[in-house]
């Protein structure tokens, strides 16, 4: 009786231990199929990579032939300094004002400067020859008369397809935050311009030139005219 209690004990034992490692077995199979296709599947892209991606073509079709004022027509050259402020308005613009439009940018093609950048309602930007260090010199009465192209979220905006994510940055303003850089240049509106496709900042003390694609600045000269 004895032999025979000690046989059935032995052999529930090594049941149970065929059964433990069975179950060992089957829980490293499971844990290496993970591991194999967690292996396997592509890494998620960076989130900057998502925020730069192109956000369509550009599309400034619509747009006139640019119709801005020579510097003879606004009867005065606009000034990049303090004094700006007494001789053109800074208050809200009638319409759509590029401190309210969106900052995605793009590519308009103009026949005066070839192409150039401008904003998602295809208002003008453009650079100031003092921020060659890559940092914005322009503040108080020049950044009222010089808006910069902020970027509230602090991130590089969407972009049209034609331009390279890589020119592009955010750099911070002194005095309003982050805004958008392409190349070595922070992006800026002028406050005289009157609508989509106007030019009125081109040259402006010789310091204000609108920008290329490629983030070059554009000194032309190239007088516009209005009418016929």
């Amino acid at each position: 009786m004895i032999r025979s209690h000690t046989s059935a004990v032995t052999t529930r034992t090594r049941r149970s231990a065929r059964l433990v490692v069975s179950i060992g077995a089957a829980v490293a199979g499971l844990v290496l199929a993970g591991t194999t296709a967690a292996a396997s599947a592509p890494p998620s892209p960076p989130p900057d990579t998502a925020m730069t991606a192109g956000a369509g073509p550009s599309d400034c079709s619509d747009v006139a032939d640019t119709t801005s004022m020579s510097t003879e027509a606004m009867g005065t050259t606009p000034m990049a300094t303090e004094a700006t402020t007494d001789m053109m308005t800074t208050e809200p613009m009638t319409g759509s004002e590029p401190m309210a439009a969106a900052p995605f940018v793009q590519v308009m093609e103009t026949a005066e400067y070839g192409e150039v950048l401008v904003d998602a309602e295809c208002w003008a930007l453009y650079m100031f020859v003092p921020d060659s260090e890559g940092e914005s010199t322009c503040t108080e009465g020049c950044a009222a008369a010089w808006p910069p192209l902020l970027v509230p979220e602090g991130a590089v905006p969407p972009l049209a397809d034609e331009l390279d994510p890589s020119l592009f940055s955010v750099v911070e303003h002194p005095e309003q935050g982050p805004m958008l850089k392409v190349g070595d240049w922070p992006l800026y509106y002028f406050a005289s311009d009157t609508g989509p496709g106007v030019f009125n900042g081109q040259g402006a003390n010789d310091v204000w030139w609108v920008v290329a694609p490629d983030g070059t600045p554009i000194e032309s000269m190239t007088p516009t005219t209005t009418g016929a």
